[in-house]
């Protein structure tokens, strides 16, 4: 029964990793006139190879793409792709495994203690549960065209479970592209 129940607890966190909560900051740069920007082209992705496949993939790039010119676009900007644009927008994915370790139980057994007297009883086990995840970041950068100057940048970071499925990541772009642009322009 103990087996059972510790299954369950160790099953729904490992859940609740797969399915957390996307967390956004951002960051501006005080004297930037975001009132003025009004277009907007795409600089290139430099990808770092060393990421996960299933984030870090042309399809992924591309379905952020499609998250932020829909967003940008419904929110009255306009993609331009030939010609200089009020400002650039670039997007970069960082993503890294990791595993977390946690063990239960008593590697000495029971203890009774009576005065300075310490009774132990050998035997009992440790149980030990590992849980892996992707922890992945999705950053967007806005440079303004005129300076070249990087003036906004918004990201989100989220885990994954390790093998995520397309739906998945579909997923996971859209609510973290979403959040971070509710931050953009910054409140004047």
């Amino acid at each position: 029964m103990k087996r059972t129940i510790l299954f369950v607890v160790i099953s729904l966190a490992v859940l609740a990793v797969g399915c957390s909560s996307i967390k956004v900051r951002t960051d501006y740069d005080d004297r930037a006139s975001f009132r003025d920007y009004r277009t907007y082209s795409w600089l290139e992705y430099q990808s770092d190879s060393q990421g996960d496949p299933a984030v870090q993939s042309p399809l992924t790039g591309r379905r952020i793409e499609n998250a932020v010119d829909s967003e940008l676009i419904r929110r009255g900007y306009r993609r331009i792709d030939s010609g200089t644009p009020d400002f650039y927008i670039v997007y970069s994915i960082v993503s890294s495994r990791r595993t977390d370790i946690t063990s239960t139980g008593d590697p000495y057994g029971h203890r009774y203690y009576a005065g300075y007297f310490s009774y132990r009883y050998y035997g009992s086990s440790v149980d030990v549960q590992t849980s892996h995840w992707v922890e992945s970041t999705i950053i967007l950068d806005v440079i303004d065209a005129a300076t070249n100057e990087l003036v906004w940048r918004g990201w989100a970071t989220a885990d994954l479970d390790t093998n995520p499925s397309r739906d998945r990541v579909s997923y996971y772009v859209d609510r973290a592209v979403d959040k971070i642009l509710d931050e953009f322009p910054p409140d004047d």
